[in-house]
């Protein structure tokens, strides 16, 4: 008796694996994408902040002459 798998076995397996694949691959392509935007805007926000402290330092020492410098990096 031979071991083995029949081509009928064999292009099943393909088939759902091929099923698997169109299912998962938007599905991370979705979470990626949303970790890129929360990623960036949690930088923006950590910007906004990291001005509003620097003003509210500015105010307070009465030095109304403050220039802020953002260098945003890709």
């Amino acid at each position: 008796m031979k071991r083995g798998f029949t081509l009928i076995e064999l292009l099943a397996v393909v088939v759902i694996t091929g099923v698997i694949t169109v299912s998962v691959v938007p599905t991370a392509k979705n979470a990626i994408n949303n970790a890129r935007l929360n990623g960036f805007k949690n930088m923006v926000n950590g910007v906004k902040r990291t001005a509003e402290i620097k003003v509210a330092d500015a105010m307070t020492k009465g030095n109304f002459k403050t220039t802020i410098y953002f260098i945003i990096m890709e």
